[in-house]
């Protein structure tokens, strides 16, 4: 009887605790993706350029190559391919 009881209060805090750490982030999304990044790469290369906001690492930016490929980006290249797409836009 008293094992019974002891299991069933150890599920009911198992659920509880499960209950209360859902939707928290974990320590893994908060960490930086990138450290550096590389700034030489040619902008035709380029298929895709995603910018993740994480509050505690500077801008961090992953550019999809036209291979599949994903790679880090040095915080300078947004302002380049911003121009970049500025000029095409004015042509």
């Amino acid at each position: 009887m008293i094992v019974k009881t002891c299991a069933v209060l150890l599920l009911l805090l198992g659920t509880l605790c499960m209950n209360l750490t859902q939707g928290k982030p974990t320590a893994v999304l908060n960490r930086c993706m990138c450290r550096g990044g590389a700034i030489q790469i040619n902008m035709r290369n380029i298929r895709g350029l995603q910018v993740i906001p994480i509050p505690n690492c500077p801008l961090q930016l992953i550019a999809t190559l036209k291979t599949g490929k994903k790679i880090c980006l040095h915080p300078k290249f947004l302002y380049l391919w911003q121009r970049k797409i500025s000029r095409e836009g004015k042509n």
